[in-house]
């Protein structure tokens, strides 16, 4: 996961040089510009002095010591060089006190294995003119749960997010995932990729999940793909404790178009035999009545088809950020429809009698 911060720091360019002790200007005009270097070793002092005050300069409190990755190649330092590159060239070019633009080129890394095509985007380097700072989170999850045919298919993500500097803004934050092409007889097979937030873990059952994002495209497709979480990585920047990471899963169109039809709030058949009652004694008409009952999932976003209440909709924002102590919205009727009922009473007198309130017409959130 790629985050953007918004720095409230300076700035400072400043090229160093280890080695520089001194420089000699030749006398010539400003566009020949010369320089001569005289270089010695730097005893052992001078190199720890130097070392503390570009760590004070960079705003690093002692030297960082990353662990090895080993051979395993990692997709984010080859995306943050690629970021580096493109400051790079924007510095190099840009025009310099005495009007002119240093022209040199840029560090190139050595091509890598599977970086091609390069991991940014003129996207992605347009949130760099925002943000003095970019980092990349490794995904603490290092063991996948085992897939079970009664529990839907997941992989899990979670990132410690404690290091972003307190205090600081998140400009952007982008969970990135590569997708490797499907080379067999599902190429023509459309999936649907979604990201979920964590809300609440269970110790049974599935947590309760929160979309963020989700993307459709074909098994055949291949590349890296981009989600938007920068709402929710404010959010745990702000609250670390609500930090349960992300799950990503990935569904056919038959998967998940049967999926959202049995989660979705929506009005279900229900039949009303007054005969398998054994009333058909009393009740001359209907023998029956189709009285239907809500029911399905209102969790957010509420679409346009659940018919959600203003009401609703907040009550599910605040149950995100409160899930123990605010519940959803439930699935309930919002409109119903009367019936007539013909029947004899304990005189055998006839009677037709309008029942208000018997049959629900629609469903919705509330």
């Amino acid at each position: 996961m790629t985050v953007l911060a918004s720095l409230n720091c300076a700035v400072l360019g400043i090229a160093w040089s280890l080695s520089f002790l001194s420089c000699a200007h030749c006398g010539l005009s400003d566009h020949h510009v010369h320089s001569s270097f005289i270089y010695r070793r730097l005893r052992n002092h001078e190199r720890k002095e130097i070392q503390r005050e570009i760590l004070s300069i960079l705003g690093l409190p002692h030297r960082p010591r990353p662990f090895s990755p080993g051979k395993q190649s990692s997709s984010a330092p080859l995306f943050m060089l690629d970021l580096y590159n493109a400051m790079s060239v924007e510095e190099e070019s840009a025009p310099q006190g005495n009007g002119y633009s240093r022209m040199a080129q840029p560090y190139r890394a050595a091509p890598l294995l599977g970086h091609n095509p390069a991991l940014t985007t003129a996207h992605d380097t347009n949130f760099l003119n925002d943000a003095d700072m970019v980092m990349s989170f490794v995904n603490l999850v290092e063991k996948d749960k085992d897939f079970s045919h009664q529990r839907r298919h997941y992989k899990e993500f979670r990132f410690d997010l404690t290091q972003i500097p307190e205090g600081e803004a998140v400009t952007a934050a982008e969970f990135r995932i590569y997708k490797d092409r499907s080379h067999s007889r599902y190429d023509n097979i459309t999936l649907k990729i979604s990201i979920y937030q964590v809300i609440k873990e269970y110790q049974n059952k599935d947590a309760d999940t929160f979309l963020l994002d989700f993307k459709k495209v074909q098994a055949s497709d291949g590349g890296w793909l981009g989600f938007d979480i920068t709402a929710t990585s404010n959010h745990w920047v702000m609250n670390p404790q609500h930090n349960l990471g992300l799950q990503l899963c990935v569904e056919t169109a038959d998967d998940y178009n049967t999926s959202e039809q049995k989660q979705a709030c929506k009005k279900h058949e229900l039949y009303v035999s007054f005969r398998d009652l054994g009333w058909q004694d009393w009740i001359f008409a209907p023998e029956g009545y189709a009285a239907f009952y809500c029911d399905g999932e209102c969790a957010f976003p509420l679409n346009a088809h659940m018919n959600a209440t203003n009401h609703a909709i907040v009550q599910t924002l605040v149950h995100l950020m409160f899930p123990n102590n605010v519940p959803k919205p439930c699935c309930a009727p919002t409109k119903l429809n009367a019936i007539s009922v013909l029947y004899f009473d304990d005189s055998s007198n006839v009677i037709l009698k309008k029942y208000r309130n018997m049959v629900v017409r629609s469903c919705g959130c509330h």
